[in-house]
């Protein structure tokens, strides 16, 4: 039966060739602790085999009365502090540099942790200012399509007002143009009509002068009358 594949693992992020001053000092600690505890380990050796030298002098000084078999205990007794003195020394080293590496990492962790807040900030703000700049055109767009339909309607307004105003002064200007047309027709008409006013009021006016002229010959005798008795009636 075959074997489920596992799950691909996740590509790890490329770090930097450029080492950063914290990561170079703190790798500079390691190395001093690391160095400082193999001779550390040199030491601890050579206070063994000095120990042993010791011990076997002094098994060979107790067995002679030789003063050289005694001079060799005590050199190498003498040897063994020596040695003691220097793995004292080394492991007060040694301690010093593992303070100083915790002290270096420390420094390094908190640097390390600012740095990543320092970026974490950045990065929220490139997409802060990527979403306001979004939010910004479609704000925009938004205001300008308001815009747009406003101001339409604004200009239908004004054109609806003018187209008004026009039709009011075209109808004034259509009934001012028919009554100048009227009152010239009737100013040309007026002669004509006068005309056959007259042509018809003439043999009226005739007849009426006829009649009149009758009348005042009847009348005539009757005012000769009168006038002669008028005339007998002073003579008498």
């Amino acid at each position: 039966m075959a074997k489920p594949t596992k799950k691909a693992a996740a590509t790890p992020r490329k770090k930097s060739s450029l080492k950063s001053p914290v990561s170079a000092a703190v790798q500079k600690a390691d190395n001093a602790l690391a160095s400082l505890n193999k001779s550390l380990a040199a030491e601890r050796k050579n206070v063994v085999a000095a120990r042993n030298s010791v011990g076997a002098a002094k098994a060979k000084a107790a067995n002679t009365v030789k003063a050289i078999d005694k001079r060799a205990a005590k050199t190498a007794a003498n040897a063994v502090e020596k040695v003691r003195a220097r793995a004292g020394s080394l492991r007060a080293r040694v301690k010093g540099a593992s303070a100083r590496l915790k002290e270096v990492a420390a420094h390094a962790k908190h640097k390390a942790a600012k740095e990543a807040a320092r970026e974490r900030l950045l990065a929220k703000k490139a997409v802060l200012e990527a979403k306001a700049e979004v939010e910004k055109a479609k704000a925009l767009a938004a205001y300008a399509t308001r815009w747009v339909k406003s101001r339409a309607r604004a200009d239908a307004r004004k054109v609806s007002a003018l187209e008004k105003k026009l039709e009011a002064t075209l109808k004034k200007a259509a009934r001012n143009a028919a009554a100048k047309v009227k009152a010239a027709a009737k100013k040309k008409a007026a002669p004509k009509k006068k005309a056959a006013a007259k042509k018809k009021a003439a043999p009226k006016k005739k007849a009426a002068a006829k009649k009149k002229a009758v009348a005042k010959k009847k009348a005539a005798p009757k005012k000769k009358a009168t006038s002669k008795e008028k005339a007998a009636a002073k003579e008498k």
